[in-house]
């Protein structure tokens, strides 16, 4: 068809935006798309001030140095990338889901980018900057949570959530960074026929009297 290639090229400006949306710097969008520097330049970046440059992150290297809430925060986002990829998802659609559902967690500075998030993402899986994984998520037997470790290890070492729980009542940082969740109130359920007539369920300021007397 003559409109393939223009089907194409559409689907790869529909791709970029996602990843401009989400923060991507410039060499990450032309990394995951294939589209070309003037092309981004004119569609996404026509301010050369909104296009960032400099080295593109190093995960192995960035994470092994990394505080503990950086580490922390790395591992929300690999756990739920490395299931995606488990289960069959396309790399740049777990990709997606993955970083959204790590924004979606409400932290107060998330400590990961989006640009540190596809890199972590093809060092776990092996692609896009590398074509060996050198990272892995794995299970800690102490607390159960999914961690990033170096790819070859069988138990992770230096859990960063084992640490987080036992600096959680001494350090204020982490405290600020993971607040105690406010617990909810849940509304009492209907029932009867006040799910039905849902005016019967609402409390009024003089509560109705069905005597005779004052009716009178």
């Amino acid at each position: 068809m003559h409109t393939l290639f223009a089907q194409q090229r559409l689907s790869q400006y529909a791709e970029a935006r996602e990843y401009v949306e989400l923060g991507a710097r410039l060499v990450t969008v032309q990394r995951l798309t294939g589209l070309r520097p003037p092309d981004l330049h004119r569609w996404f970046f026509r301010d050369p001030r909104q296009a960032q440059f400099g080295r593109p992150p190093n995960a192995v290297q960035w994470y092994t140095l990394a505080n503990l809430l950086q580490r922390v925060d790395a591992c929300l986002f690999a756990a739920p990338f490395q299931r995606l990829i488990t289960r069959g998802f396309a790399p740049k659609a777990a990709l997606l889901n993955a970083y959204r559902g790590y924004l979606e967690l409400g932290l107060c500075q998330p400590r990961v980018d989006f640009d540190r998030a596809v890199d972590l993402a093809g060092h776990i899986a092996g692609l896009w900057l590398t074509h060996t994984a050198h990272l892995i998520v794995l299970t800690c037997p102490l607390c159960a949570c999914d961690t990033l470790s170096t790819q070859g290890l069988k138990t992770p070492l230096d859990c960063p959530f084992c640490q987080l729980q036992s600096r959680y009542p001494r350090d204020k940082r982490v405290r600020v960074h993971f607040p105690t969740p406010v617990p909810r109130q849940l509304a009492m359920p209907r029932l009867g026929i006040s799910a039905f007539c849902p005016g019967l369920s609402q409390p009024t300021s003089t509560p109705p009297s069905f005597s005779r007397r004052a009716q009178r």
